[in-house]
């Protein structure tokens, strides 16, 4: 009985001094907006011209290739945020004078779950996801599954390959190109 309480007291001991990763962020409002990243394929609708209207995928790089304007950064804008600036641009261009563009994504980037889940890999994105939605699609939790143990990393606005690293809930809305990590229980 002294051996067994000795052994769990140890391995309690060395469960709480081991070296973990920075606590992630709680997901904030802003965060849960989407922005356009690389592998979105958008509709771009410029209103009466309908040799420029059509749809594009974002490039490595972040950017769309339109016809007249050329190469068009988007990446880590919002819809809103990229017809505004295609519009600028093509006010700029000078081919028209009071151009309307309205942009839409056509096909999200696909979302991935890993860790102490049944089936990990790339799953299609879908409007309305959540965490707990997502580790279902996924095969469900694993029994070394800690449920209060879930990561979200999440592309930012900052440049290519940046992310941010943010804790979350069964509730926590999912977005494309999100890498959901379920933890594992130690006890």
């Amino acid at each position: 009985m002294k051996k067994t309480a000795a052994l769990f007291a140890l391995l309690f001991l060395a469960a709480c001094s081991h070296s973990y990763p920075q606590a992630p962020r709680q997901l904030t409002t802003d965060q849960a907006v989407y922005r356009l990243n690389s592998g979105d394929e958008v509709k771009v609708t410029v209103f009466d011209e309908p040799d420029m209207t059509g749809k594009y995928i974002v490039d490595s790089q972040g950017m769309l290739a339109l016809p007249l304007v050329g190469k068009t950064p988007v990446s880590g804008q919002t819809e809103q945020q990229a017809a505004q600036g295609i519009t600028a641009m093509l006010q700029k261009s000078g081919y028209l004078k009071h151009p309307k563009v309205s942009v839409e994504t056509a096909n999200m980037r696909p979302f991935y779950v890993m860790g102490e889940i049944e089936k990990g890999g790339q799953f299609p994105f879908r409007n309305g996801l959540t965490v707990y939605q997502a580790v279902a699609g996924a095969g469900g939790y694993t029994y070394r599954a800690d449920r209060g143990d879930i990561t979200i990393r999440r592309q930012t606005n900052k440049g290519a390959g940046a992310e941010t690293r943010l804790s979350a809930t069964e509730e926590t809305p999912v977005l494309p190109g999100d890498v959901i990590e379920v933890g594992e229980r130690y006890f």
